[in-house]
């Protein structure tokens, strides 16, 4: 991962469950929005929230209240454990903070986790998604073995067998979704967005994903702080947070 480490702890945690992994951490604002962050690490166990804690950091500091999802990453049957968590915890946000909309934000795994929670029932105070260099179509990185398989080793078997898992399967998007990808990423190529933003178009073109694209950009520019490329983040969640 990036090695970063976080510019300040978070200012308190809630629980949305009894394991050790069902937590957020939560930064205060100052009135710029709420945002619900989602980690990536190819939903894979070795990679926690921990690396996201500097970006959730640095978008309070930017004013946003910021709510960093952990959630539990299996060894096996990653799904549907993973989903129930990411809509337990919206779930146990919505009680902590009630109608108060939010912008859903996920990095890589976590954007594929994002651009799904958009179709849950749980997204009644979403005002939308940035994906930031997202893992938004399962099936061409099941294709292209991404993350050393790591699409079959979510699912349990190939992604054409689960599309209710897969952004890229669904019907479009009911709230904007902001893409943001480095065209030199090599972990997740720019041409998964790329193509998703295309498959939604060609589905209704009123709710075509906008993209951005980073030039000379890797993986990892999108949630560095000290990066050039994150005015663009911020930008793109601020725009956003002001919809209803």
């Amino acid at each position: 991962m990036t090695g970063l480490e976080p510019i300040r702890a978070p200012d308190r945690t809630l629980r949305y469950g009894d394991h050790p992994d069902q937590i957020i951490d939560l930064w205060d604002g100052s009135g710029a929005g709420r945002v619900v962050l989602i980690h990536g690490g190819f939903w894979k166990p070795a990679y926690d929230r921990e690396h996201l804690a500097p970006m959730a950091a640095a978008l309070s500091d930017n004013g946003f209240a910021v709510a960093l999802i952990e959630y539990r990453r299996p060894e096996t049957s990653r799904w549907p454990m993973i989903s129930s968590d990411v809509k337990a915890a919206l779930t146990r946000l919505t009680e902590e903070f009630g109608a108060e909309p939010a912008v859903v934000v996920g990095h890589s795994a976590g954007g594929q986790l994002a651009v799904w929670a958009l179709h849950q029932q749980q997204r009644a105070h979403l005002t939308g998604a940035v994906s930031l260099a997202g893992c938004l179509d399962l099936q061409q990185a099941d294709a292209d073995n991404l993350g050393g398989g790591a699409v079959r080793m979510l699912l349990g078997g190939p992604a054409q067998e689960h599309a209710e898992a897969d952004p890229s399967a669904l019907a479009p998007p009911p709230k904007p979704v902001v893409l943001i990808h480095g065209d030199r990423d090599v972990d997740v190529p720019i041409d998964i967005s790329r193509r998703y933003r295309d498959r939604v178009a060609g589905l209704d073109a009123s709710r075509t994903p906008e993209l951005i694209e980073l030039p000379g950009a890797d993986h990892w520019p999108p949630i560095t702080p000290t990066a050039e490329t994150f005015g663009a983040v911020v930008d793109a969640i601020r725009r956003l947070a002001t919809r209803r």
